[in-house]
């Protein structure tokens, strides 16, 4: 978080102009997992929708049938 808010005491990357500091934390050698290019994080469709449906498909456990656990977002308790 240092290096993106930037500032002194941020490091010599968080020193940076913001477009270096952008560029660096972008890298696509990084050593941060990142598994498409960067985009600007806008959506053609519903946003929930979208969020849902990347939540199903890349995070959430696999039900035994093989599919995504079906009620994400767990209601509140």
């Amino acid at each position: 978080m240092a290096v993106c808010r930037g500032g002194p005491d941020s490091g010599p990357i968080g020193r940076l102009a913001p477009r270096a500091r952008f560029h660096a934390l972008t890298a696509t050698r990084s050593a941060v997992i990142q598994m498409s290019p960067v985009h600007t994080g806008q959506c053609a469709g519903d946003p929930a929708e979208t969020l849902r449906h990347l939540m199903q498909r890349m995070v959430l456990p696999l039900a035994p049938g093989g599919a995504a656990e079906p009620d994400w977002p767990r209601p509140a308790r």
